[in-house]
């Protein structure tokens, strides 16, 4: 029965994008006497600010010196036709939030965003401050050419599965997992993932089989409609995420997801917050191939500190793998952790390979999930999985209060930590050339401030 909803899910998709580029294409043609020649098709500027409609079909440059409008899904290229865009330092980018704006990178192209501590490039609504609010545009997709495992059409070429994104944002999978999708570094995207329809939500960040080439490193999403960051398969890599303000998932992964992670501070208010950490395989095909299998060191996973809000810290289910280092969870509502499903049960029995922490923290007013707390309590399985139990026979992992300074405050957080803090010292970091040997657990120590002079916390 999934099976057979998520193909007629893909073909009404794909009418549905058909009868889109035929609108989309009708309303281009409809603007063409307005657009200014700017050597670009579907680029119109006046005075001090650019709209960009459409499909671009050459390498762009967005300059800092004016404000830059998406109006409707832009497109940076297509998969027969791949552009570059490459972005300033200190520009601002816009998006119509009369309209589904969203910026889509398709397959090939690339985006270069390299911002500075000083000069972020941020991407935000149109709305005027005090107005803006989560859900104000669909944010940014980026499509690659890595391994995922939800296919939707066979491509002829071995070993290589496609696949197509949520919200008409085009196909992507494939089988070079050191596919280069460009670099984000000192990236702001506010106010995004925005509802599509019943069967899709656009995230801050949605990453669609993205290659391990491609960097993502000083990033910033501050109050998603939908998830922060959302991963479809790949083998892109994080580092020092800043995930603020999330309506649903801070960080969430699916669909054979196996990158690294290093320095992720993920903070939810009060609101419609869900899990710090939503790591899945795939739902009901949980031993599909690629599975799931991220690395992930110095993370700080901090949740409302209220009754009413944030679900679990890292909720760990469908089939998904994973090992966690170094990390630190606080002020959850439901538990700080939870693993579900027989599979991942399986998994993390059979091998400490499959799904392990070391040298974790955690702190919640219920640490580990319990049996009625599971995704669906109708279920009863056959061999309970304790969670605890799991999560102490790990290497040096503690339930003791980590000692951050004021990691609750959503309008001037200070997440470093206490001089008597316990995470402090006694770090374990993968090995592996990606990760910088810290002695600390969590995302900062007591003199880090990566988040300092780039970063917001403005509530709309």
């Amino acid at each position: 029965m999934v099976n057979m909803f998520a193909n007629n899910f893909n073909i009404i998709n794909a009418c549905i994008l058909l009868l889109f580029m035929l609108l989309n294409f009708t309303a281009m043609t409809g603007c063409a006497e307005q657009t200014v020649d700017f050597d670009f098709q579907n680029i119109k500027c006046d005075d001090n600010i650019c709209r960009v409609y459409g499909t671009i079909t050459e390498d762009l440059t967005i300059t800092s010196d004016k404000v830059w409008l998406l109006r409707g899904t832009v497109f940076i290229g297509t998969t027969d036709n791949p552009i570059t865009l490459t972005i300033e330092p200190g520009s601002l980018i816009k998006a119509d939030s009369s309209m589904h704006s969203v910026l889509v990178v398709p397959v090939r192209s690339k985006i270069i965003a390299i911002g500075s501590r000083n000069q972020p490039i941020v991407f935000t609504s149109d709305k005027p401050a005090g107005e803006r609010k989560p859900g104000d545009w669909g944010g940014i997709v980026i499509n690659g050419l890595a391994s995922q495992n939800y296919c939707m059409l066979e491509n002829p070429l071995p070993l290589t599965c496609s696949a197509f994104g949520e919200g008409l944002t085009m196909g992507y999978g494939g089988n070079d997992n050191h596919d280069n999708s460009g670099v984000l570094r000192y990236v702001r995207i506010e106010f995004a993932g925005q509802y599509i329809n019943p069967f899709a939500d656009l995230n801050g960040l949605t990453l669609y089989a993205v290659g391990d080439q491609t960097e993502i490193d000083y990033l910033q999403i501050h109050k998603s409609g939908d998830d922060g960051v959302e991963l479809f398969g790949g083998t892109v890599n994080l580092k020092h995420i800043f995930i603020t303000g999330a309506n649903d998932d801070s960080l969430d992964w699916t669909d054979g997801w196996s990158g690294k992670g290093q320095f992720i501070i993920l903070q939810q208010y009060a609101g419609l917050s869900d899990n710090g950490i939503e790591g899945n395989n795939v739902y009901q095909r949980e031993q599909t191939a690629p599975v799931s299998h991220p690395t992930l060191s110095n993370l700080t996973i901090i949740g409302t500190n209220s009754e009413e809000y944030s679900d679990f810290g890292m909720l760990i289910r469908s089939g998904s793998k994973g090992n966690v280092y170094s990390s630190i969870v606080t002020g959850f509502n439901l538990a700080c952790l939870n693993i579900d499903d027989e599979i991942t049960f399986a998994q993390a029995e059979k091998d400490p390979l499959n799904l392990s922490f070391s040298a974790s923290i955690l702190h919640c007013k219920t640490n580990f999930a319990i049996n009625d707390q599971l995704d669906d309590p109708f279920i009863v399985y056959e061999d309970q999985f304790n969670i605890e139990d799991f999560f102490r026979n790990g290497q040096n992992n503690l339930t003791i209060d980590p000692e951050i300074i004021d990691p609750f405050n959503t309008q001037k957080p200070d997440f470093k930590l206490k001089l008597n803090s316990p995470a402090i010292s006694g770090a374990i970091i993968p090995d592996d050339d990606f990760f910088e040997v810290v002695d600390f657990i969590g995302a900062y120590d007591i003199n880090s401030d990566w988040i300092e002079g780039w970063t917001t916390n403005t509530p709309n």
